[in-house]
């Protein structure tokens, strides 16, 4: 039976791609789910693979940019024509739509609140770059823009593969409160516009399966770690899901309650900056509060404590 294998976040780590290819079955293709953090071109680096003649095919991630010579590596190399992003591919018979990067809140980041884009358009951001004397930026082919999406909505596929992961992967607020999400509505939107009934992501490094409010089926790729897809399987004829059900356990957070928490907080923090001001830059501008803290903490991040938190959240509320 034809076969896929797809390899997760590999982040410089080859060796379990290349050894179940060397003595596992032989797959009939390879799909890379993005952040390769290359130390030499990808075909050099796979080298034993191509010379199998196995098709490879990939996605970026969101660090394939973050070095030169990562994305050149990527790029350049002579396997750069077989990016699948913003495109359905046949392969090994099955009809593969691919959407790499991320949702970056400089041009579009997603939510609860709405999350309007920026920018629609590589070509718009460009033009903004340079009317603010901006070089221009190598993450922009790894940024997620409308423009991507909108070249896939109308075409048809078997399977969607994403970088980002769609809704299933997400974090529940305390007292009804909107998530912190993980993953994107979006991606359930699109993967329901294609007609796939099945998606493959990497970047949270997390290896489970799931299921969509709309019936797709998911699958989470942990990192440097293979999942073979044979043609006519269903995720509900496999093996029981990897992982304890609880993400933020799995990902070694010691106190998953406190977590949840300050989950919450952020996705009140976030939804608070978008309605009232659209962008972290001008709620920064107009409260006072310092730009890269806020940025940080409607991502999750940041080393301020939920105290911080609810009081930004409640200065924003209130800026007139």
């Amino acid at each position: 039976m034809p076969e896929i294998m797809f390899y997760g976040d590999p982040h410089g780590d080859w060796l379990p791609l290349l050894d179940e290819c060397a003595y596992g079955a032989r797959p009939d293709a390879v799909v890379l789910l993005g952040d390769m953090d290359l130390a030499r071109p990808l075909h050099v680096e796979l080298a034993p693979i191509v010379a199998a003649r196995i098709p490879v095919w990939w996605i970026p991630g969101n660090h394939d940019s973050d070095r030169v010579e990562w994305f050149e590596r990527l790029y350049d190399s002579d396997l750069g024509d077989r990016n699948l992003h913003g495109r359905v591919v046949d392969v090994a018979g099955v009809k593969i739509a691919g959407l790499g990067g991320v949702f970056r809140e400089e041009v579009w980041r997603p939510g609860p609140a709405g999350g309007v884009p920026r920018f629609r358009t590589r070509a718009a951001y460009a033009a903004h770059r340079r009317e603010q004397r901006l070089p221009p930026h190598r993450h922009v082919m790894t940024t997620i823009f409308p423009e991507d999406v909108a070249v896939l909505v109308d075409q048809e596929a078997d399977l969607l593969v994403t970088h980002e992961a769609p809704s299933c992967i997400a974090l529940p607020a305390l007292g009804g409160g909107l998530p912190f999400e993980l993953g994107f509505e979006q991606l359930d939107t699109l993967g329901e516009a294609l007609g796939v009934r099945t998606i493959v992501h990497g970047h949270h490094h997390y290896d489970y399966e799931a299921e969509l409010r709309n019936g797709i089926k998911v699958k989470g790729v942990g990192k440097a770690t293979v999942w073979r897809l044979q043609i006519g399987y269903s995720l509900e004829d496999g093996p029981p899901v990897e992982g304890s059900g609880d993400f933020l356990s799995d990902m070694g957070y010691p106190d998953p309650a406190a977590a949840r928490r300050r989950f919450a907080l952020c996705a009140e923090l976030r939804e608070a900056v978008t309605k009232r001001f659209g962008s972290v830059a001008a709620a920064a501008a107009a409260t006072g509060v310092v730009e890269a803290e806020l940025a940080a903490a409607v991502r999750g991040g940041g080393d301020r404590d939920d105290v911080w938190l609810a009081s930004a959240t409640d200065v924003i509320r209130r800026a007139k």
